[in-house]
């Protein structure tokens, strides 16, 4: 993504169909009080202006998904990527038991429309009535979820140019925003993705995970970390291992997600193990494709 992609973005908008993702109402006196023990995150924070991220954990504290809340006087809406929506919806309704929660599968019914470069605020003039609007910098940069019905989608995209998927893709490269599908998966640690500032509340009730979560706060260790790295003079293939100067048999990271830099080059994002050291590293593609090696610097 060059820079005028970039500047053309915020300064007339662009919008993208995320309709595939997962869509589901939660309503019922116990919603509240239900998902707080199944999320990473302080469910009550939840408000119908600002999304809250949250992570789905498993009893051994190990990712099962990454999700966002948004809220009405009555229920919590979320949301989640497309690929977790045969395995998401069975994992948040086994514990509900005596619960006074009832789960509504919204995915085929609504629709789902991100405005990058748009407030809420700009776009209340044209919301229906049944629409709502919620801040969400999904990508990176300031932007809006606007969840409506299927009908009103083609009005939605005919109002702004359209934001690509590789272009959001890319943004979120930029801005250091982990994907589920290129980044993440089960079974990974929510401290390794340095998720604990965004989508983690430590002061929060019980949840499933959270006394390992909370062991390695205490802890202070990964055995990996997922961060932001640059390559100035190629862009390298995702997958791509990283190897130190001096050992160029054994990788000690690789690349995840890669994207153009708008000043030449790439950025990604690396998992590093723990003993790959400050950098910078050897990247090389990963078998069968070659390549030179270029050099990969850690941003942060």
């Amino acid at each position: 993504m060059t820079h005028p992609q970039l500047s053309a973005i915020l300064a007339s908008a662009a919008a993208i169909d995320l309709s595939s993702h997962l869509r589901l109402r939660f309503s019922g006196s116990d919603r509240l009080r239900y998902l707080n023990g199944q999320l990473t995150n302080d469910v009550t924070k939840a408000s119908p202006n600002l999304i809250l991220p949250a992570a789905v954990t498993n009893l051994k504290g190990r990712l099962e998904a990454i999700v966002h809340l948004h809220s009405s006087p009555d229920a919590i809406f979320l949301d989640a990527p497309a690929s977790l929506r045969d395995s998401l919806p069975p994992r948040l309704e086994k514990y509900i038991i005596a619960d006074d929660v009832t789960v509504d599968d919204l995915s085929d019914t609504s629709s789902l429309i991100h405005i990058a470069g748009c407030s809420p605020v700009q776009l209340t003039p044209l919301l229906a009535e049944t629409e709502h609007a919620i801040a969400h910098p999904r990508f990176g940069i300031p932007g809006t979820d606007i969840w409506s019905t299927p009908d009103r989608l083609e009005f939605w995209l005919a109002q702004f140019p359209a934001l690509s998927p590789s272009d959001a893709a890319n943004l979120m490269v930029l801005h250091a925003i982990p994907d589920w599908d290129r980044d993440l998966s089960d079974g990974i640690l929510p401290p390794e993705a340095r998720l604990e500032s965004t989508h983690i509340d430590y002061h929060k009730g019980c949840y499933i995970g959270q006394e390992v979560i909370s062991r390695m706060r205490t802890a202070g260790k990964t055995n990996r970390l997922l961060v932001p790295v640059r390559i100035p003079d190629s862009i390298p293939t995702q997958g791509s291992h990283l190897f130190l100067p001096d050992a160029p048999d054994s990788p000690v990271g690789t690349l995840s997600s890669t994207a153009p830099h708008p000043d030449g080059g790439a950025i990604a994002l690396a998992w590093l193990r723990r003993d790959a050291g400050p950098g910078p590293w050897s990247c090389l593609p990963p078998a069968p494709l070659s390549a030179p090696p270029c050099q990969v610097h850690r941003i942060s």
